[in-house]
């Protein structure tokens, strides 16, 4: 056999290679990677939150030091939280509607849920939620951090000052 024929005949295994491929169905595209999400606001510090007691909700606010890029005019935000709240075992789950009150006047408005998990007076925290309204919406929140928890009658009291940080992206 010529050089010729060997470079010939591997063209044609090679052809009918791709068309018994294509026979088993069409060759699946590059599947997109999702765009990573964009940071606009990044928060630290700690808030308290109180369960329970006499209104039977939860309640809670806290101060935060916050960066937002492309805006340095943002570098600090009162938070407030206001909802309901449910427990099993030795966690906590709270919905709340919260406000975020940055340095520069500018608000929003988020409705959130954040698990508060207790183990002999300590909390760890894991939250998550959407914007509602104001500055930066639309965009998700999460956040988390750790503390102490403190119970005393049907009260619970949550201070969530250990790594807490909370990040604003779309």
């Amino acid at each position: 056999m010529t050089m010729y024929a060997i470079v010939a005949a591997r063209r044609c295994a090679g052809a009918v290679l791709a068309a018994g491929w294509l026979a088993f169905g069409p060759v699946p595209a590059a599947v997109a990677a999702e765009p990573a999400a964009t940071t606009l606001v990044r928060c630290s510090g700690s808030f308290g939150m109180t369960v329970g007691g006499f209104v039977g909700d939860a309640q809670g606010s806290g101060d935060l030091t916050c960066t937002a890029p492309g805006r340095p005019d943002i570098t600090s935000a009162e938070i407030r939280m206001r909802g309901s709240f449910s427990v099993s075992g030795s966690t906590v789950t709270t919905e709340t509607q919260d406000t975020l009150t940055f340095n520069t006047g500018e608000t929003t408005a988020l409705e959130m849920t954040r698990t508060f998990v207790t183990n002999a007076g300590q909390a760890s925290e894991s939250g998550s939620g959407t914007t509602t309204s104001g500055a930066f919406h639309p965009a998700t929140e999460t956040e988390s951090g750790s503390g102490t928890a403190r119970s005393g009658g049907d009260v619970t009291i949550f201070t969530i000052d250990q790594g807490f940080t909370a990040e604003l992206q779309r």
